[in-house]
């Protein structure tokens, strides 16, 4: 948990806190989630679009394991790295553009279900 965010102030805080990663983690959840399989593939999944918004700056979780499995997927997507971010987005740039490009995404989605009426 030392990684979840680059602010060294706000890390500690996380980690003191009980309902944050202060809190215990049963072993049974984390061997469920470790073996979880998708129940579609990525090759097949096209449900919905996807927003992929990865921080720049994550020593937790590396670009490079959110990639793989977002190169996978059949549907429409749209991949944004967060430039300065870490894995708890908290910098600028970064948030803004996480904000641009859920925004982006809700009104194409809107757009989408607009034309379908007419």
């Amino acid at each position: 948990m030392k990684l979840i965010t680059n602010n060294y102030e706000l890390t500690k805080l996380i980690i003191q806190d009980s309902r944050a990663a202060g809190t215990k983690i049963p072993l049974r959840f984390l061997r469920t989630f470790l073996n979880a399989k998708p129940i579609i593939e990525p090759e097949y999944f096209d449900v919905c679009p996807i927003l992929l918004v990865h921080p720049e700056v994550d020593p937790m979780t590396p670009f490079k394991l959110s990639e793989s499995f977002y190169k996978r997927l059949k549907c429409k997507k749209r991949c944004v790295i967060l430039e300065g971010t870490g894995h708890f987005p908290i910098e600028q740039p970064g948030v803004e553009q996480m904000k641009i490009a859920v925004l982006t995404l809700l009104n194409e989605i809107e757009n989408t279900f607009e034309s379908k009426e007419d």
